[in-house]
């Protein structure tokens, strides 16, 4: 029975290496997803996602069962001291001058990436805000200081919104 599940070849080595080598308090992808669907009771599996974004990879269904794709969700903003700081300072900015960087909730940079991203965000010499997120347990960086190179936050840091 063919799958709609695609093919994974050596040419999807970052997929595999971010499903089964990135971990999240100790969990890697691969695990938190089957944890959640052996855990589930079996009548379906709800996806933060769209058809029309799976739609490109065949049928989950014929993998997983009765998928029901709920998202993107969108969380309801929540209240956190500076984000008038950040406003106020983006208000200061002309349009469409300023970089936003964040890889998302799930995607986490390892440490030389961290470090290549701030080293490319230094040299573009452009505006920028960056969201910086750490994997859980098995990440040696405890603090944003360890993981940026040694000087970037004295030179880049224009308003620290919160840590």
């Amino acid at each position: 029975m063919k799958s709609g599940v695609p093919k994974v070849t050596k040419s999807n080595k970052e997929l595999m290496d971010y499903l089964f080598k990135n971990s999240v308090n100790g969990m890697t992808s691969i695990q938190r997803f089957f944890q959640c669907v052996t855990s589930s009771s079996g009548h379906m599996v709800l996806i933060k996602s769209s058809i029309e974004i799976q739609a490109k990879f065949g049928k989950p269904t014929d993998v997983f069962g009765d998928l029901v794709a709920v998202g993107p969700l969108v969380l309801r903003p929540q209240d956190h001291d500076g984000d008038e700081k950040i406003m106020d300072w983006l208000n200061t900015k002309e349009a469409s001058s300023v970089v936003f960087v964040s890889f998302g909730s799930e995607n986490f940079l390892s440490e030389e990436e961290i470090v290549e991203m701030a080293h490319g965000l230094e040299l573009s010499n452009v505006d920028f805000i960056w969201v910086v997120r750490f994997h859980g347990e098995n990440n040696n960086v405890k603090t944003i200081h360890e993981a940026l190179p040694q000087g970037f936050l004295e030179r880049e840091l224009k308003f620290k919104a919160r840590d």
